[in-house]
């Protein structure tokens, strides 16, 4: 806006629109307004080698497992929103999920591909 003020007192009224065409810049950018001193995440420790812990005794463990042993374990815990940020900043995701589509959706898909052929096959010998 320092520019449109600038030509402004030059003596040329430009509005932003036809400037942010000009300069090839979506018109968002200009009031665009980035937001400072958020609020950092606290690190708590004690809690962070607790699910490490059961992450090294259980590997398989993804996320929803993890919590329940810690509410095994005991105490109050915060959400899994909480428990996702720590395994996720510290790099404790297991990459082993499956990939791709899973074989019963691959089951579904061919009995369906099954019946319509049974469908067609039917409307053929009937004549119609």
């Amino acid at each position: 806006m320092t520019l449109q003020s600038e030509l402004k007192s030059e003596g040329k009224d430009v509005s932003i629109r036809t400037l942010c065409s000009i300069l090839g810049i979506p018109r968002s950018t200009m009031y665009y307004k980035p937001v400072m001193n958020r609020k950092a995440i606290p690190e708590d420790g004690e809690r962070q080698m607790e699910i490490y812990a059961i992450i090294q005794q259980y590997p398989a463990y993804a996320l929803r497992r993890v919590r329940v042993e810690l509410r095994r374990r005991g105490g109050k815990w915060p959400n899994r929103k909480k428990i996702h940020r720590i395994i996720k900043r510290n790099h404790w995701q297991n990459g082993n999920h499956i990939q791709g589509r899973h074989a019963r959706a691959r089951v579904v898909e061919q009995q369906a591909v099954r019946s319509r052929a049974h469908i067609q096959g039917s409307v053929f010998a009937k004549g119609c």
